[in-house]
């Protein structure tokens, strides 16, 4: 599931963060890691776009294979801040790698900073929400909820 991310201003970015960008727009992912890790070691975590440039980076290992890179995305939020775009990359992530539960927190968590942020809406909108368990003691995969639940949705 590709969103776009809405920050659009890269004139205070690093050019190989754009580069970077545009790598990825065009499934480069290979070159996309290359250049977010280019941008990434050109800036010290005090930097504005540290976190940004963690959180792509992140992204781009994801897509590249390597599961560490869901690590890069948590850290880039983990100090609360309104970037709508940084829990999306998170949502994206954690989705990509089949972490339904944590794709709704990054979801929730990047809406309660950011509410007014497309993106995170709109895949909101797009995973939907689960419905309760037809047998709430039981385990969602078990048999009897699993026959329940296909019943109920005829």
């Amino acid at each position: 599931m590709f969103i776009a991310a809405i920050f659009n201003d890269y004139s205070s970015c690093h050019t190989s963060f754009s580069e970077g960008i545009s790598s990825l727009e065009s499934r480069d992912v290979d070159r996309a890691v290359e250049c977010f890790s280019h941008a990434l070691a050109s800036v010290n975590d005090k930097h504005p776009n540290y976190r940004r440039y963690v959180s792509y980076y992140g992204v781009a290992r994801v897509l590249q294979g390597q599961d560490d890179g869901v690590l890069y995305c948590r850290s880039a939020v983990s100090d609360k801040i309104r970037d709508g775009d940084l829990y999306m990359n998170l949502a994206r992530v954690e989705w990509f790698l089949k972490n339904r539960r944590n794709t709704v927190l990054a979801l929730q968590d990047g809406l309660k900073n950011d509410a007014t942020h497309e993106g995170l809406a709109l895949m909101w909108l797009r995973i939907g929400e689960r419905k309760r368990k037809p047998v709430f003691f039981l385990p969602r995969r078990s048999l009897v909820n699993k026959m329940i639940g296909c019943m109920l949705r005829r």
